[in-house]
């Protein structure tokens, strides 16, 4: 199944655009649906990062900022001076 959408772009990402469709041997819709599939695949997979990290400290699984400082300087061999 597929979905028609209207979109409208500045004239710059239009120009943009039809380079890329020109230079790729592509349709606009083809480039358009490449597009949009890396950003949703990118974006489903920062939400559910964030929504690990969220049940992550609401189940207490997390350390302080100044805890994290510590351990990082322990492990990369710093003075501990900032």
């Amino acid at each position: 199944m597929s979905v028609d959408i209207t979109i409208h772009l500045s004239d710059e990402l239009e120009e943009k655009l039809d380079v890329i469709a020109r230079a790729t041997g592509q349709s606009r819709s083809e480039v358009l649906h490449k597009a949009i599939r890396s950003y949703i695949e990118s974006e489903s997979r920062f939400v559910a990062a964030v929504m690990r990290g969220r049940t992550e400290i609401a189940a207490g699984r997390y350390i302080e900022w100044e805890d994290f400082e510590r351990e990082l300087d322990v492990l990369v061999g710093g003075d501990g001076v900032e």
